[in-house]
């Protein structure tokens, strides 16, 4: 997977979720993420004002 770049490999790990692959496939790729020091995209934090939710 080193051939990847790091947005090939998350755009990777997006698709292989919503296609609802194989959930070792999943895992292989989410190891690889994690070993580039990245966060899958269902775990980045997302910060919210919440003067946001007030409008």
């Amino acid at each position: 997977m080193y051939a990847l770049s790091d947005h090939e490999l998350i755009k990777l790990y997006s698709n292989a979720k919503t296609l609802n692959l194989e959930n070792h496939f999943i895992l292989l790729i989410e190891q690889e993420i994690k070993l580039r020091g990245l966060q899958p995209p269902n775990e980045q934090k997302v910060s919210l004002k919440q003067d946001s939710f007030n409008s």
